[in-house]
């Protein structure tokens, strides 16, 4: 309890308020939090901005997370882009010192994730801003811009595409958006100081104590308001949650160079990493993401770092399955990207299609989770 205090209090001091900022425009700043050890997913985000109707952007902000970075790949992709809304707003000396030194800095998606929104937000020059995920992709061409008009049409302080699933909102009542593809004021976000954005504090509210993702806990406070919901009417796209928190949670048993390290792919997340890096071929962008062909020995093998051997995969693999066929019709997919995307998941789909009569436990359903290892 003694350190979750003095972090708060170490928060508030140097997360306390907001950089001063001129009159906002009316727009959109997209906002991309970079996973910084992956820039490979950067290509897909911007090139699957070129894809959309962006009438309404004012500039796409692209911040790293502060993870272990690739500067260089990060600067060719920038450089590769044609489009002068595209701004790279790097992490202060500060951002780096608090990554760092706060409790389980290591592998934290909420602080890092939370850490970027804000730094975005003290950046954006429009009255509106889009946060994007990188593990989820378009398929509508028109998705942000419907977004928009309806959070304007109605007033929202926060929209987003999907409701989250904890049973703590579930059981209070709220549809409570998701911060993926969550379309929010800037005016709303800054009336709340920076380190309540943050997200992983423990709170006691009336619907008894919970710990809140990024953003949450503002929106969670300003539900009543009748301005926090949810689209009437989603556009299309495929969100693989938690995809980047698995890969943390994956690379940080690797580090500890445990004899005989091996998780199960039980989310397929780690398989999906590889594709979208081999589909691009990079291969020097891709960090330590394993490759294709590493994975499919986890198929067979039990004592590899990634395995394929649960047997609740063989009840799993098909809704994974069903995403992949999803995103395969995505614009940034089209021609020979799809085609390739179905060669690499051949091997899973002959050995899964094998064992789907073989008798198994049944797969857990509706489980919250934080990661998609077992």
């Amino acid at each position: 309890m003694l350190k979750w205090l003095i972090r708060d209090c170490l928060l508030s001091l140097a997360f306390g308020r907001w950089p001063r900022s001129a009159p906002a425009v009316p727009g959109y700043s997209i906002l991309i939090p970079l996973p910084a050890d992956m820039p490979f997913l950067l290509t897909y985000a911007l090139e699957g901005i070129r894809h959309l109707d962006t009438t309404h952007c004012r500039e796409i902000l692209v911040i790293p997370d502060g993870s272990r970075t690739q500067p260089r790949a990060i600067a060719q992709i920038m450089a590769r882009q044609n489009d002068a809304r595209v701004r790279l707003i790097p992490l202060s000396a500060w951002d780096r010192i608090a990554i760092n030194a706060l409790p389980r800095a290591d592998g934290g998606a909420n602080f890092r994730h939370g850490l970027a929104i804000c730094r975005g937000a003290a950046q954006s020059t429009a009255t509106h801003i889009y946060l994007h995920d990188v593990d989820a992709f378009w398929v509508d061409p028109d998705a942000i811009e419907r977004q928009y008009a309806e959070a304007l049409q109605r007033h929202m302080l926060a929209l987003g595409v999907t409701a989250r699933w904890d049973p703590f909102y579930q059981a209070a009542q709220m549809e409570m958006p998701g911060t993926w593809e969550l379309l929010f004021s800037t005016a709303w976000v800054r009336s709340r100081p920076p380190y309540l954005i943050k997200g992983a504090r423990r709170r006691t509210v009336d619907g008894g104590t919970h710990s809140f993702d990024t953003l949450l806990y503002a929106q969670y406070l300003d539900y009543p308001s009748g301005q926090i919901g949810v689209m009437a009417r989603p556009p299309a796209l495929v969100h693989f949650n938690g995809t980047i928190t698995t890969y943390r949670v994956y690379r940080r048993g690797c580090r500890k160079g445990d004899i005989g390290f091996s998780v199960v792919d039980e989310l397929f997340r780690i398989l999906l990493l590889a594709i979208l890096a081999e589909l691009l071929e990079a291969r020097g962008m891709a960090g330590e993401v394993p490759t294709v062909a590493e994975l499919i020995t986890g198929l067979k093998d039990d004592t590899v770092p990634v395995r394929y051997t649960a047997p609740a995969q063989v009840d799993t693999y098909p809704e994974f399955r069903q995403m992949m066929e999803q995103l395969s019709t995505a614009p940034v997919f089209a021609g020979p990207r799809s085609q390739k995307m179905h060669e690499l998941l051949k091997p899973f789909d002959d050995h899964f299609a094998q064992s789907a009569g073989v008798p198994r436990p049944t797969a857990p359903t509706g489980k919250l989770r934080e990661h998609g290892l077992g």
